[in-house]
Parts: structure tokens; C-alpha cells; sequence
């Protein structure tokens, strides 16, 4: 019964680790978007690889 609820908890946690990574990604791209907007907006030249490798 132990072990049954060892692994219900390690499928959670794995679960929840991919949701936080999935997140993380979709902060990130946000925060990229934010990035090249603000270039574009101050008239600064819009270097989408510098801001990616950055990141």
C-alpha cells in the first residue's frame, strides 16, 4: 500500500513539473514578444536572436 502511494505521488509531482515547465515556456515566449515590441516601439533595431540566446 506504501509503494502504491510512493508512485500515485511521483506521478503527481512529475505531472505538476511538467505543467511548471510548460509555463515557464509560455512566460518565456511572452516575455520575448514584450522584448521585440519594445524594440520596435523605441526604433531600436529588433534583434530576435541577441533577445532569444538572452533568455
Amino acid at each position: 500500500a506504501e509503494l502504491v502511494a510512493l508512485r500515485h505521488d511521483l506521478v503527481e509531482e512529475r505531472a505538476a513539473k511538467q505543467v511548471l515547465e510548460r509555463e515557464v515556456n509560455n512566460l518565456l515566449l511572452q516575455l520575448h514578444a514584450v522584448q521585440l515590441q519594445l524594440h520596435s516601439n523605441t526604433g531600436m533595431p529588433v534583434d530576435s536572436e541577441n533577445i532569444k540566446n538572452k533568455l
